[in-house]
């Protein structure tokens, strides 16, 4: 401690994991987190368990990846030349239409 009355105390890592071996943890996340009122929704979530003692329930819901929200879309070179073709156009260009940027052999694909 510092060495006042109600000063601050300062106990060493080793001391508090001796008493707890998940407090370091715990700590250290709740520092991390920002002080608004998610914090203790956040802390509530958090399960650390000493060593490898984690219940089999939780342990099932365990992975190693994060499922993303859509899917990922394919890229066009992905697609066949059947699909591309079967692919439902939006418009048709008139024949009269001028493209001003045209590709270098002078085609516009359908």
């Amino acid at each position: 401690h510092m060495g006042r009355i109600n000063g601050p105390l300062w106990i060493p890592a080793w001391q508090l994991h001796d008493r707890d071996p998940t407090l370091i943890m715990w700590k250290a996340c709740y520092n991390n987190l920002e002080g608004n009122l998610t914090r203790p929704k956040n802390m509530a979530r958090l399960h650390v368990y000493p060593e490898e003692e984690v219940p089999d329930d939780l342990l099932a819901n365990v992975t190693n990846q994060i499922p993303p929200i859509r899917p990922i879309p394919m890229k066009l070179t992905d697609y066949t030349e059947e699909e591309k073709a079967n692919f439902p156009k939006l418009f048709d260009y008139k024949k009269d239409f001028v493209i001003d940027n045209l590709p270098p052999n002078g085609q516009v694909d359908p």
